[in-house]
């Protein structure tokens, strides 16, 4: 099984090379269903629980303000943001790649997934279409959730920080199951909802001995991307150096 990431030109290949994969922003969303009617039931399986923390509280549902009700149900319903990202794509040995090259670009990096895995990155789960898992992870993390409720300075309904924060970094890690076809892989940075440095436009240095393959579009590119990786692995004293081809039908 190999990692790829894709660009769509040569220049992006090189500042790959050169200074590291940038991350870009994408957007994300957490819904175990997009039927208003299933997302209803799902709600009612946890109205007990929520009823419960409420009266734990001293407070009812049925009291709330109207502005303590949205909270609680934005709190406890779909999620989405956008998230700094950088997108690879899980190529099973014999798996034609053609329709990616055309998706994502003709230009690519083969990257070692020992190099991936150790900089935070890990496949996707792919939630929606009232699937089991996503019904599950609804349910958990609306668990979680109810569960952090307390009252604020003023009285009033509020979640707790911490465990917003839990859920947040799972939709980093999620994508529709619309794309399951794609297999895709991700390294995410901070996206700024709990504070902190937006990551995008940032950059994760990639060593060139992380690099299995490098992937042009013709001949010409290999001939100058050759001798900017051999610069390169040169300059970083790299144990090991990829070799550049042009984007084959199937990975080697």
């Amino acid at each position: 099984m190999k990692l790829l990431h894709c660009m769509k030109r040569r220049e992006y290949l090189e500042q790959a090379l050169r200074t590291g994969l940038m991350f870009t922003g994408h957007d994300v969303r957490f819904a175990p269903t997009e039927d208003p009617k299933v997302f209803a039931g799902l709600f009612e399986q946890i109205l007990p629980l929520l009823h419960q923390k409420l009266a734990s509280l001293g407070r009812s549902f049925d009291f709330l303000s109207e502005g303590e009700r949205q909270v609680l149900m934005m709190g406890l319903g779909a999620m989405s943001g956008s998230v700094p990202m950088i997108c690879l794509t899980e190529v099973p040995a014999g798996r034609s790649i053609d329709v990616h090259q055309a998706t994502f670009g003709g230009y690519g990096l083969v990257i070692s997934r020992r190099w991936v895995e150790l900089n935070g990155g890990d496949k996707v789960l792919y939630v929606g279409h009232n699937s089991t898992a996503s019904r599950r992870l609804f349910l958990l993390l609306a668990t979680l959730k109810i569960f952090s409720l307390h009252l604020g300075a003023n009285g009033q309904v509020l979640f707790e920080n911490n465990a917003f924060r839990a859920s947040l970094d799972l939709l980093c890690y999620v994508e529709r199951r619309d794309y399951l076809e794609e297999a895709e892989w991700r390294q995410t940075g901070n996206p700024g909802w709990m504070g902190g440095t937006v990551a995008n436009g940032t950059r994760l240095h990639l060593p060139i001995d992380e690099i299995e393959f490098v992937l042009v579009t013709n001949d010409a590119d290999v001939k100058a991307t050759s001798t900017l990786v051999q610069e390169l692995a040169v300059k970083q004293k790299s144990k090991s150096m990829p070799k550049t081809i042009v984007f084959p039908r199937q990975l080697p």
